[in-house]
């Protein structure tokens, strides 16, 4: 699973992003004990994941590719993606783009549109019967929140939502279901201050 450091060096942002999304072991990181642990492993184990993180403009195909990622599938087969195991596939591309090495390369613009492309998938997620449980929504909300918590949104919470927001990031589980609803109007007031 590892790719030739000199074709590494060579492949655009766009080839690097493609290749993470296609990546073999995408389910790798369910083999451990959270997902947060499983990306950590992924992150130092494979060199694809630790080169996506050094490459300008990884996060604008993210998105792009991101903003194309339905609850069924593909919107549209503009690149050649795998969407077997789709459920799955779709939860490892937004813990793959919540990984603070990504979000950490964003600019405010592109935090705010993949923001925006979250909350519809969020709201899509908790009425579609493949995804409407912890489960399903888990990768969607940690991506929200690690967005708001970049941009500091989400430090007037009170003492214990933080905790449980810190948990959260830590494991990539959810363990309280208030905070689902901390981070949805964090988010909405957000939004609301911010000019785009």
């Amino acid at each position: 699973m590892q790719l030739p450091e000199k074709e590494l060096d060579e492949m655009s942002a766009e080839d690097l992003v493609l290749t993470c999304v296609n990546f073999p072991l995408f389910g790798y990181f369910t083999a451990f004990n959270t997902p947060q642990e499983g990306f950590n492993i992924m992150f130092t184990r494979f060199n694809i994941f630790k080169k996506i993180c050094e490459k300008d403009s990884t996060g604008h195909y993210l998105i792009k590719i991101y903003k194309n990622a339905g609850l069924n599938g593909w919107k549209q087969r503009i690149y050649k993606l795998e969407e077997k195991y789709w459920t799955l596939k779709l939860s490892y591309l937004e813990f793959l783009i919540s990984q603070n090495e990504v979000i950490s390369r964003l600019d405010k613009h592109e935090k705010i549109e993949l923001l925006l492309i979250a909350k519809t998938n969020f709201n899509q997620k908790i009425v579609h019967e493949s995804f409407n449980s912890f489960a399903g929504i888990s990768s969607t909300l940690l991506l929200i929140a690690k967005i708001l918590n970049s941009e500091k949104a989400l430090d007037d919470l009170e003492l214990e939502s933080k905790k449980s927001i810190q948990y959260f990031f830590e494991t990539g589980l959810l363990n309280s279901p208030e905070i689902i609803d901390k981070i949805l109007i964090s988010t909405e007031l957000y939004l609301n201050g911010s000019k785009f």
